[in-house]
Formats: C-alpha cells, sequence, structure tokens
C-alpha cells in the first residue's frame, strides 16, 4: 500500500487512507438557525456531533460566501437501538471554518453538498 523499500510510507496512501475513513453523511434533514446549522441524521442511538468532520469552502467568484459545506461521518454509530427519524445535530457557525479560518454569519449562503434521504 505505497510503501516505499526504505520503511518509509508514500504520502498519497496516506491521503487514501483518510478518504476511506471519511464517508460523505446522507441527511435526513437541515435547517439554518440564527447562529448554527441543525443537521438531521441516522442514528442507531449513539451518534453525537463529535462522530462528524466537516468542510467548509469559499464558494463566491472571490472568496467569501456563499459557503460550500460537505459533512463527513468519521465513527460509525454501532448503537442497538435506531431511531426511526433520527437525531438533530447542532453546529454553530464559529466552528465551521474555510482553511482561510472564515466562517457563515447569519444570512450569509449555504450550500450543503450532501445528498437527503427523500421519504426514508
Amino acid at each position: 500500500m505505497g510503501r516505499i523499500p526504505n520503511g518509509y510510507v508514500d504520502p498519497s496512501s496516506l491521503v487514501t487512507i483518510v478518504e476511506e475513513l471519511r464517508k460523505e453523511e446522507v441527511l435526513l434533514g437541515m435547517e439554518l438557525h440564527e447562529n448554527t446549522l441543525h443537521l438531521r441524521v441516522k442514528s442507531n442511538g449513539n451518534t453525537e456531533e463529535a462522530d462528524f468532520d466537516i468542510d467548509v469552502f469559499e464558494a463566491g467568484v472571490k472568496g467569501g460566501q456563499p459557503y460550500r459545506i460537505v459533512i463527513y461521518r468519521m465513527e460509525e454509530d454501532e448503537g442497538t437501538a435506531p431511531i426511526p427519524n433520527g437525531v438533530v445535530l447542532k453546529f454553530p457557525f464559529k466552528d465551521l471554518k474555510t482553511i482561510e479560518r472564515l466562517y457563515p454569519k447569519p444570512g450569509d449562503g449555504i450550500i450543503i453538498e450532501n445528498l437527503f434521504a427523500v421519504g426514508e
């Protein structure tokens, strides 16, 4: 898996490993509140905000809003009590930072790039 004979790991292999761990979440719903992004996701009883990683990008022509957001589940919920309508997780805007350390403000445009499950 990308090993070089002298024992070092090829950095491109590490990117592949990280990408395999990051599973883009299919969302059940989304709401924007004053300073918080609320996401409804599937749960088997143990899902929490810390199970997710969120990428935020500036999508404006010259940077800035709208912000593109992609939500990844990093930890599978291995609980045994499925919650029929999922759970709502809350992510404050100030925690949704771009690489430039910018984040959405109330009224900014936000584009969620994940798929949404309809009728589940």
